[in-house]
């Protein structure tokens, strides 16, 4: 079996790797030119009910529900997306809970405490501490790369990085985080999904082995199938 390597998924997914990596640029550069905090301020002045409902509907993609559900649906073709999708998640999140606890930085909540440079989200609780690096940033790369990674038709990699970057953004938009807690929860997200669907793509242990390669798709097409004839 060829073994998979950080490289060789990134060329395996152009489009994907592609387009977050003119975003990481692009971040990079934005993250030296203004000071800490000008991001929300600068969506502050989107405010309004209509990009409310889409921010938070994107910042819900990060927190695993809907994903959640879509392995429930992937699962029954093959056990193997539930165990990699439920590992890639769990993974990559507890790295940056464990960097959250540790550096335990304030957010915006207590940054823009006492001040009218921003508006807030209405009827949307607001966190005060362990605001890097951002899970849901990490929690919605992590989802959408190990979409990208499973699906065969490797142009929709691009539709997944614009889902994963609106996940991202959401967080800046409801002043629940700064756009360097979003940028390094990013990378975390797919650097640790790389790794972690890599090993148990690499193992011929795990790949060969029966429960993992388990469908029950293909369990119930097989009773359902009348005997032939002769």
């Amino acid at each position: 079996m060829n073994k998979h390597t950080v490289r060789s998924r990134i060329s395996e997914n152009p489009y994907f790797f592609g387009l977050y990596a003119v975003l990481l640029a692009a971040g990079c550069i934005i993250l030296l030119m203004i000071e800490k905090g000008d991001g929300n301020i600068f969506f502050n002045n989107w405010r309004g009910s209509n990009w409310d409902y889409f921010f938070k509907f994107f910042s819900s993609l990060g927190e695993g529900g809907y994903f959640a559900g879509l392995l429930l649906i992937i699962g029954v073709f093959s056990f193997k997306y539930i165990v990699t999708g439920v590992s890639v998640y769990l993974g990559s999140g507890a790295v940056t809970q464990i960097l959250k606890n540790m550096f335990n930085m304030p957010r915006p909540k207590v940054f823009f405490e006492g001040t009218d440079l921003v508006t807030y989200v209405k009827d949307f609780d607001l966190y005060s501490w362990q605001a890097f690096p951002s899970g849901h940033s990490t929690g919605g790369f992590a989802i959408f790369l190990f979409l990208a990674l499973i699906t065969k038709n490797k142009k929709l990699g691009s539709v997944y990085l614009v889902c994963a970057f609106f996940v991202g953004m959401s967080r800046v938009y409801l002043v629940q985080h700064f756009l360097i807690d979003v940028y390094f929860g990013s990378m975390i997200g797919v650097f640790m999904t790389i790794v972690i669907y890599n090993l148990f793509e690499n193992s011929d242990k795990v790949t060969n082995a029966e429960w993992y390669n388990f469908s029950l798709f293909s369990k119930i097409n097989s009773l359902l199938k009348k005997p032939e004839v002769k």
